[in-house]
């Protein structure tokens, strides 16, 4: 969303562009909730309109956050993109690109056609991120874990009411 909001876009000019209300573009951006294809579709469609030269890099790290890149291939958006390494706002992007083109390779190889190398690719994204959710909350659980074993600040043998020797 911040190359988004870079090329002058609010929250209310999003909303306009995918007929949403004017709040949905805010939850996006906080994570509580993410665009449907048919408002990536419309954004990914004006923002290339409207920004020809920046527009298909916007459009694919705007899909891509989402969680949709066959979006930006339906609007005519395909990697390789030539252009400054510096325009990649988030160091993940291109880890994320680099394992989409792996697979989508290694589908092409296996004599997939096009829409079931789409299909393999974006099954492979919606898996990294759930074993990525469960690291997170294995680690959440670790934190928790190391929480309750600290021994007690105050001196007192946890439970007995006397002091720990």
């Amino acid at each position: 969303m911040q190359r988004v909001r870079a090329l002058g876009y609010t929250d209310a000019d999003l909303a306009a562009i995918a007929d949403l209300h004017r709040s949905q573009p805010g939850r996006w951006a906080r994570g509580t909730s993410r665009p449907s294809p048919d408002a990536l579709s419309s954004i990914g469609a004006h923002i290339l309109q409207e920004h020809p030269e920046q527009g298909p890099r916007v459009v694919l790290e705007l899909c891509a956050a989402a969680g949709y890149p066959g979006v930006a291939e339906g609007l005519g958006v395909h990697l390789p993109l030539t252009g400054p390494a510096e325009a990649v706002t988030d160091p993940n992007t291109g880890l994320v690109w680099q394992m989409v083109q792996a697979v989508r390779a290694r589908a092409a190889d296996a004599g997939l056609s096009p829409e079931e190398q789409q299909k393999i690719v974006e099954r492979a994204l919606r898996t990294a991120t759930e074993q990525a959710d469960l690291w997170i909350n294995t680690a959440q659980l670790n934190v928790l874990r190391a929480e309750m074993n600290k021994p007690p600040q105050n001196g007192l043998v946890a439970g007995s009411g006397h002091d720990a020797e």
